[in-house]
């Protein structure tokens, strides 16, 4: 029982620096990647693959709902994305 003690108390403590460590180093930077096409990245077959869709499904897909996906002029977008982009990733 006693040794199972000393274990515990060794974690707390390494729990404990561990702790102070990510306090007193602070956050990671956020690290921003550019955008990948993927429409253009994959071939016919990889995409299908890929997404479960085809690319002509796609473009037939966002035909339909072009409309309901396009953000007003008055809101900040911080990353530029098309449509084409947000259509395949919630595919994805």
């Amino acid at each position: 029982m006693a040794n199972m003690l000393t274990i515990i108390d060794n974690s707390d403590d390494s729990g404990d620096e561990f702790l102070m460590n990510v306090a007193l180093r602070g956050r990671n930077a956020k690290i921003y990647r550019p955008r990948e096409d993927h429409y253009a990245k994959w071939t016919d077959k990889e995409f299908f693959v890929r997404f479960r869709l085809t690319k002509e499904t796609v473009l037939e897909l966002l035909d339909l709902i072009r409309e309901d996906l396009e953000t007003s002029t008055d809101v900040i977008v911080t990353h530029e994305s098309t449509v084409v982009d947000s259509t395949i990733l919630c595919s994805w």
